[in-house]
């Protein structure tokens, strides 16, 4: 199983309560056994912008522009069963250009044989 898409949580943006919901949506789908794969494939250490200075505890991916800052935000996602988790060969947020025709950048992944 595959679900992925704009959930409308900021990973990154900066401790309080907002925060704290979004989190626990994240931590629920992860209670269900499904796996983040941008998480699972992203190169260690901090992100870039990322506004809640974590450090290489910063575990999210830019993949939402916001006109006029330079926040690095995560408001997309891709969770896959364990399943289908164990077969992730890759999984990137394609990068921003200046002609990007949304706000919001694309998820690619790759999985290996189903066989």
């Amino acid at each position: 199983m595959l679900l992925g898409g704009d959930l409308n949580i900021l990973a990154g943006r900066p401790v309080g309560p907002q925060l704290d919901r979004h989190q626990v949506v994240l931590a629920r789908l992860k209670a269900y056994g499904l796996v983040d794969c941008l998480e699972r494939k992203r190169k260690p250490g901090p992100l870039e912008g990322c506004p809640r200075d974590l450090g290489d505890g910063c575990t999210h991916t830019l993949t939402k522009r916001v006109k006029g800052r330079t926040t690095a935000y995560q408001d997309d996602y891709l969770f896959a069963s364990k399943w289908l988790a164990h077969r992730l060969e890759t999984c990137e947020a394609l990068p921003f250009t200046e002609d990007s025709p949304s706000d919001h950048t694309p998820i690619v992944a790759t999985f290996g044989s189903l066989a």
